[in-house]
């Protein structure tokens, strides 16, 4: 017989002796007995008949005569409190497990349309234009981000037509996690420029050292604001940019 069916056997032996022997347990008027007995067995039933086992031992030591009348009664009353005060245990499988935060999503991409105001020398001659273009960039090895891009600008100066388009790629170092609200960075690049003056093609290499902030609005939307020296190769035009963008993050 396992012991969970032994147990159970002794616990409802105990029960029976004490309704058909009331002579054997301690004198209690019926009421009281019928609670008591009631709120046992729901408390036997929850705490694997720890209770049975006790009872079970009283009777085994009262037989062989180790407990007197007087003991046994005294014993099988703290039993019986003891049950009714220990409340039982929760039922398995139903452990309480805290809830964890729910982590912030990681976004490895963001593409963004720009606009920049350029400050530029042209061969002496001081002038500023406006430009715009788009970025795609790729956040990689905790810190770094991969930047390509196109632009696009069409200005007048001193009465020149200047049409330019252009190519770039770049990397920028992040001065701290890209999941942070405020994100400073300093960064690099090159372009490839085909410039049309006054029906004249030309194509050329410029080089920059930028740097900047991004700022992350919600768990989508960037902000970009940045700053760049830019230099050309062939074409005697250097100058500063400042850039704004807007885009999300994906």
């Amino acid at each position: 017989m396992s012991s969970g069916v032994a147990d159970e056997a002794g616990f409802i032996h105990n029960l029976h002796s004490l309704v058909a022997e009331p002579h054997h347990r301690p004198h209690m008027r019926l009421p009281s007995l019928l609670a008591v007995l009631v709120m046992l067995v729901s408390v036997v039933a929850a705490s694997g008949q720890t209770v049975a086992d006790r009872l079970r031992e009283l009777d085994r030591l009262k037989a062989e005569g180790i407990l007197s009348e007087a003991v046994y009664e005294q014993q099988w009353n703290k039993v019986l409190e003891d049950a009714i005060k220990t409340p039982p245990p929760a039922p398995a499988g139903r452990v309480s497990v805290p809830k964890l935060p729910r982590p912030a999503p990681e976004y490895k991409y963001e593409l963004l349309l720009s606009g920049s105001w350029l400050s530029l020398d042209a061969g002496g001659s001081d002038t500023s234009m406006l430009n715009v273009g788009a970025r795609l960039g790729q956040h990689f090895a905790r810190n770094w981000t991969a930047i390509v891009g196109v632009d696009h600008l069409d200005a007048e100066i001193d009465g020149t037509d200047l049409n330019a388009t252009g190519l770039s790629a770049g990397v920028d170092f992040n001065f701290g996690s890209t999941s942070a609200a405020f994100v400073p960075y300093v960064g690099a690049g090159v372009s490839w420029m085909k410039i049309d003056v006054s029906g004249v093609d030309d194509d050329d290499w410029a080089w920059e050292v930028r740097g900047g902030l991004r700022h992350y609005v919600g768990d989508r939307v960037v902000l970009k604001y940045q700053v760049a020296y830019q230099k050309f190769n062939d074409i005697d035009l250097d100058g500063v940019t400042a850039t704004i963008g807007i885009g999300l993050r994906f």
